[in-house]
């Protein structure tokens, strides 16, 4: 039975949903697309507001077309112009000291160097992260015991060398050809392989 207070109850006495779970939700959901966007921003996007797009770049491998000249400084002072490296397989490590595969990524590139002779593979990790810095670098050279040149990244590399995910790794062939393009860390043999189909 419904009593006549029931009955009579005033519409302002009506209960109504608490907006604040719906508040709560929407700022937990905006503070999580903050947070997504500022870790793709840091991990894969330069401060000049994102990564580019090359149209010759090609992950299946073959004749991908011709690599755009670089010049770079490694973290010892040296500098490495690209035009002197023609004759030989390159091996471009795009990469970030912060980036826990690309420290197994260079791990893997210790198995290829010493694989190969200096004068047929040239590896060069570059770290594409603008925050960073040369003496960082060289620190993380260092502890990781790499014998390969680790060079910072000039603004026109990473405009010409794209990486929409790190390590990305650019394979140049004899001619200076872009011959394999791979996103996301690779094994040596897998590195091997692709390698020794082109010496």
């Amino acid at each position: 039975m419904v009593s006549k207070r029931t009955a009579m109850r005033s519409p302002r006495e009506e209960e109504k949903p608490s907006p604040l779970p719906l508040i709560i939700i929407a700022v937990l959901v905006a503070i999580l697309v903050g947070a997504g966007y500022f870790v793709s921003e840091r991990a894969y996007s330069d401060e000049e507001g994102g990564s580019s797009s090359i149209d010759y770049v090609d992950d299946g491998g073959g004749d991908a077309g011709g690599a755009p000249a670089f010049v770079l400084v490694t973290t010892e002072g040296k500098r490495i112009d690209s035009r002197s490296l023609k004759g030989k397989v390159i091996v471009l490590d795009l990469m970030a000291t912060w980036c826990a595969p690309c420290s197994y990524q260079v791990d893997e590139l210790k198995d290829v160097r010493a694989r190969y002779s200096t004068e047929d593979v040239v590896i060069i990790s570059v770290d594409i992260d603008p925050n960073e810095s040369a003496s960082q670098l060289k620190e993380y050279k260092d502890s990781k015991g790499a014998n390969w040149d680790f060079c910072m990244a000039t603004e026109d590399f990473r405009d010409n060398y794209p990486a929409d995910a790190i390590p990305t790794l650019y394979i140049l062939d004899r001619d200076f050809d872009i011959y394999k393009v791979y996103r996301g860390a690779k094994s040596s043999e897998e590195l091997s392989s692709t390698i020794d189909s082109i010496l």
